[in-house]
């Protein structure tokens, strides 16, 4: 799984991996450009394929206002 540009907030742990969750085995994941604040990092593991298509992300930093800008009824 690829992780990013995301902003986590008042989250214990923002991702779980290496030591799997509940029954799960170990996973893959890889985190990039992500903000947190009061929150507990990503726990990344192993690699991902690269993504085969162009895109361009949204900076993490950017995330926050422009949700909260389109979020709510009569926004979209």
């Amino acid at each position: 799984m690829l992780v990013e540009g995301n902003v986590f907030e008042n989250v214990w742990q923002a991702c779980w991996s290496a030591s799997g969750y509940a029954d799960s085995d170990p996973g893959r994941l890889v985190a990039r450009d992500n903000s947190f604040t009061d929150s507990g990092p990503c726990e990344t593991d192993g690699t991902v394929a690269a993504i085969p298509y162009g895109y361009t992300a949204r900076p993490a930093g950017a995330v926050r206002s422009s949700v909260a800008a389109g979020a709510g009824a009569g926004r979209i």
